[in-house]
């Protein structure tokens, strides 16, 4: 709230106080905004046309776009002495339609390539046309990667065994085979001239994927037994997610917190972001005001630390829910479980409750070591609990910060935790590629 407060109070005293119109007006050739001051209802910005060829520098605001060429629309002719002559002429118009709700498009397909053109050097204006030209193949795409999800999640409970072996016959099987078919045609064929993509490298390609597939092949005899751990790790928490209504929702609950944080802070990112949008600023880089620039900073700390928060909210009601699926039955078939469809809800709450400070205080520190933890921490242990695994931990033993830190690095330095660090790895190599596996049905969808 402190925070909050001062960007608030900085904000109104540091930043220009003009009008984000940069985002959702277009300028008209004497600077003034389609839609705004003088021209309420002439929203649209609209180029006249000379021969077939868009005039850039030749706009007006219209309250429409025209759909035929009978129509006639009144332009300005020339510019002298770097000020418009208010010398008028009737112009033909076009057939177009509303884009973005801030422009006409043509018709016309060569026209058309025109604004395009003048769009993608405008890089927002861009963005916001192909979020808003395309919102209904995107809403069709999140439904489609959710149903998929959900089958995936379904498929995981029933037959984990069976896609865990099968990925890694088929991540392994597919390089040995390749490599193998480049050296036999290499040695015994003369093939290593044969392009196929790869050039004279063919049999060097052929050895590199023969080692890669040998690699793998080796790596799931060596860890054979933690991947019997991750299979079986994988069956219960598929089985967790789908007998608790609230886990299958949890991650359009997390997007939506997350925008609702961007939401929040998006007036202000705007603001700042609508200043290198002048041309004083694309000039010259140097001119963006120092207190625009702290701001900009302190509001990208904030803007990590809230989302930080809302991991650290994740990761602690992930493993508290889990602790209270098993303790209450979730794995035992004999007896009825006592557990509700709600267990991740009661799980927020103790959060709230009890450990909104230490989660809030974690987040932070975290974030501030960010930097640290991502250019040495590679090298020092000390360093690997100030990740999810310390949420988890405050979970687990519902200690403060501090103590929750010690204990979890006391527990990843005791013996015995190798398996466990193979199994994380094991089970992130599983999640990565159950997504990409996702990404790629939603995509071919």
């Amino acid at each position: 709230i402190a925070v909050a407060t001062s960007l608030r109070i900085s904000r109104s005293t540091m930043l220009r106080n003009e009008e984000l119109v940069n985002f959702n007006h277009l300028r008209n050739f004497d600077g003034t905004y389609c839609g705004l001051l003088g021209t309420w209802d002439k929203p649209y910005l609209f180029f006249c046309q000379s021969d077939g060829k868009l005039e850039f520098t030749r706009t007006i605001c219209r309250t429409t776009c025209p759909n035929s060429s009978d129509t006639l629309t009144k332009c300005l002719v020339r510019q002298a002495n770097d000020s418009w002559i208010r010398e008028e002429r009737w112009t033909q118009d076009y057939p177009s339609r509303p884009l973005m709700g801030m422009l006409c498009e043509p018709d016309n397909l060569f026209m058309a390539g025109q604004i395009a053109e003048w769009i993608n050097q405008r890089s927002l204006v861009a963005l916001f046309a192909t979020l808003l030209k395309n919102w209904e193949v995107i809403a069709i795409a999140a439904i489609v990667a959710f149903l998929v999800s959900m089958s995936f999640v379904l498929l995981l409970k029933k037959r984990a065994g069976a896609i865990v072996y099968g990925s890694l016959i088929i991540v392994a099987g597919g390089p040995l085979a390749s490599g193998s078919y480049y050296i036999y045609g290499c040695m015994y064929q003369n093939q290593c001239g044969s392009d196929g993509g790869l050039g004279e490298n063919r049999f060097l390609w052929g050895i590199a994927l023969v080692v890669f597939g040998a690699s793998v092949v080796y790596l799931a005899v060596r860890i054979h037994k933690q991947l019997e751990i991750a299979i079986m790790c994988i069956k219960w928490a598929c089985g967790f997610i789908m007998s608790t209504p609230t886990l299958l929702l949890f991650p359009l609950f997390v997007l939506i917190g997350r925008l609702l944080i961007t939401a929040v802070m998006w007036k202000l990112f705007w603001r700042l972001v609508s200043v290198h949008l002048e041309d004083i600023v694309l000039s010259n880089p140097y001119s963006v005001p120092r207190g625009d620039c702290i701001i900009a900073a302190v509001a990208v700390v904030v803007y990590l630390w809230n989302q930080l928060i809302i991991s650290a909210f994740i990761d602690f009601m992930t493993v508290y829910s889990t602790q209270l699926w098993y303790f209450r039955g979730g794995l035992r078939d004999d007896l009825k479980p006592i557990y509700h469809p709600c267990i991740t809800c009661e799980s927020f709450w103790v959060a709230l409750r009890y450990h909104v400070g230490t989660l809030i205080q974690a987040a932070l520190l975290i974030n501030a070591s960010m930097p640290f933890r991502v250019t040495v921490g590679r090298f020092m242990s000390c360093c690997e609990i100030l990740t999810w695994k310390l949420y988890c931990e405050v979970a687990r033993s519902s200690l403060g910060f501090l103590p929750a830190a010690r204990k979890a690095h006391k527990i990843a330095d005791s013996a015995g935790c190798d398996d466990l660090r193979v199994l994380d790895g094991t089970l992130r190599i599983f999640k990565a590629t159950g997504a990409c596996a996702i990404a790629c049905v939603g995509h071919l969808t």
